[in-house]
């Protein structure tokens, strides 16, 4: 069973990922939340604004401007996205993701550790869907940059599951 169109998983929801992935560059981002301007923040780091008349919200991380940092910055907002945990509670991303490699998972396996990470509100969203996109976020938090997935990798993921 796939997710409601309005779940943050939803095949809507993924494309729209994909658009602001190809289609936004900071300098637009920057314009939109006027310099990320206390007038525009609605939580920590979380900005709004619009861009060519769409209105986007906006993840400010406070890191280098590199695509291997958009990388893992676009794995943390995954992650987050897909427990309905902010920043995951303060863990290390690596840690979240353990039952993918079978840690901590006695007799449940893979799937039960996914659905103990897996925000409640999607319970209706597709498991195996969600471990794809749980793997894909793996990888872009990975310690080593040279490790994590380019941008195409990671749009053709999307591509698949939309």
């Amino acid at each position: 069973m796939r997710a409601s169109t309005t779940s943050c998983l939803s095949p809507d929801f993924l494309v729209g990922i994909k658009y602001c992935l190809l289609n936004y560059h900071i300098e637009e981002i920057e314009k939109a939340t006027n310099f990320f301007s206390d007038m525009n923040k609605i939580g920590d780091f979380v900005y709004k604004g619009l861009i060519n008349d769409i209105e986007v919200m906006v993840k400010r991380l406070r890191f280098e401007d590199t695509s291997e940092v958009d990388i893992f910055a676009f794995g943390v907002v995954l992650l987050e996205l897909i427990s309905g945990r902010e920043n995951l509670d303060g863990k290390l991303m690596k840690d979240c993701v353990g039952f993918l490699l079978g840690e901590g998972s006695e007799g449940g396996g893979c799937f039960e550790g996914l659905r103990n990470f897996v925000d409640p509100n999607l319970k209706e969203y597709s498991l195996p869907e969600a471990l794809c996109l749980c793997f894909l976020a793996k990888d872009c938090v990975k310690d080593d940059p040279l490790l994590r997935p380019s941008m195409d990798d990671i749009m053709k993921v999307l591509a698949k599951m939309v």
